[in-house]
């Protein structure tokens, strides 16, 4: 059985998660459009330098092209979307999992396995956390899904009387 203290870092934690794994699937959508834009980029760049040969372009203008797929190539590859974006996805699973085991849990907060149960799912968060240590950290976009989540989970989260 978990103490009321324990009861109140499981909700926490519960949300933590739910905000989690909505940042990092938010992150993954962002990587994933730059990449996209990126290789739009080089794949309409890369055309233009080609026909450029075929045609009579000037001279400055076949350079400007062929320096931009080289900028953008370099770039990506620098960049590295296609790794964050499975490092993202991965993340939003792991976080969306783990929010699905607290909420179970939650349900089941007064059976005898509940406090080992919970010490093994704070275990597995401190384990996610330490694989999304490498991406960016964007606050605004995090306070954007804690907003999201606390205003589906808490009633009345946000109006005057709860503020």
């Amino acid at each position: 059985m978990l103490t009321d203290f324990q009861q109140k870092e499981l909700w926490e934690k519960w949300l933590a998660a739910e905000i989690r794994s909505n940042y990092f699937a938010d992150l993954c959508g962002r990587f994933q459009r730059s990449h996209n834009l990126l290789t739009w980029i080089a794949l309409v760049s890369s055309s233009g330098a080609a026909a450029g040969f075929l045609t009579h372009f000037p001279d400055w203008l076949k350079a400007g092209l062929i320096l931009i797929v080289a900028a953008i190539s370099f770039y990506s590859i620098v960049q590295q979307s296609v790794k964050k974006v499975a490092e993202c996805s991965d993340l939003s699973f792991r976080w969306n999992s783990l929010a699905i085991q607290y909420q179970e849990l939650w349900n089941y907060a007064y059976s005898d396995e509940a406090e080992s149960t919970f010490q093994t799912l704070l275990q597995k968060g401190a384990d996610i956390s330490r694989s999304g240590q490498t991406l960016p950290n964007d606050e605004k976009a995090m306070l954007k899904w804690e907003e999201h989540v606390l205003k589906h989970r808490i009633p009345n989260y946000g109006s005057p009387a709860t503020a």
